[in-house]
C-alpha cells in the first residue's frame, strides 16, 4: 500500500556477543559497524533457543536453572503456599522438631521462626519439602501458586 511503510524485522548473531534483533533493514552503515563475523539468521523462534550450527536449536532449561529464577517468596506468601499444599504450619514446626539434634535442625528452625522472604533453593526451603514428602516438583507448583499470592509484606 502507498504512503505505509512496513517494519520488517531481521535477526543477526555473533559468536561472542549473542543474538539480537533490530525492527528495519539496517542501513549499509549499520551493517558495516556490526562486529566481524555477523550474519543474519531467522528471527529467534522463542525464549528456549540458541543458534548452533547454522540452526535454531530448543535448549529448554534444566529444573534448577528454572528453580533459580523463580520469585523469591515472603514468609506469609511461602506458609499461604504450604497451607494450600496441604501443610499447615504446626505440621512444619513439628517436622523440624522430630530432626535430630545438631546445627542443621536449629538452623532450619531459626529460619522457620525468624525469617521474613525464601528463595526456592534455600537450604531451608528443600530441607522442609524434603520433611514432608513433597518431591521437588511438587514444590516447585507450591512455590509457584504462592508467588500469586498477593504480597503484603514486600522487601524494601
Amino acid at each position: 500500500m502507498e504512503g505505509i511503510e512496513v517494519m520488517t524485522d531481521k535477526g543477526f548473531f555473533h559468536p561472542d556477543r549473542g543474538y539480537w534483533q533490530t525492527i528495519e533493514e539496517p542501513s549499509q552503515d549499520v551493517l558495516a559497524a556490526y562486529p566481524a563475523g555477523t550474519v543474519e539468521v531467522p528471527l529467534k523462534p522463542g525464549e528456549y533457543y540458541e543458534w548452533i550450527d547454522d540452526a535454531w536449536v530448543e535448549v529448554l532449561p534444566t529444573p534448577e536453572e528454572l528453580r533459580e529464577t523463580m520469585p523469591t517468596l515472603s514468609a506469609a506468601q511461602y506458609r499461604q503456599g504450604m497451607l494450600g499444599a496441604g501443610h499447615n504450619p504446626q505440621e512444619v514446626t513439628d517436622a523440624i522438631a522430630a530432626m535430630p539434634d545438631g546445627p542443621e535442625k536449629e538452623s532450619i528452625a531459626i529460619e522457620w521462626e525468624y525469617a521474613t522472604f525464601y528463595d526456592r533453593l534455600d537450604t531451608f526451603v528443600v530441607v522442609v519439602g524434603d520433611l514432608l514428602g513433597m518431591t521437588p516438583e511438587e514444590t516447585d507448583d507450591m512455590w509457584m501458586a504462592a508467588a500469586t499470592i498477593p504480597n503484603k509484606h514486600r522487601r524494601r
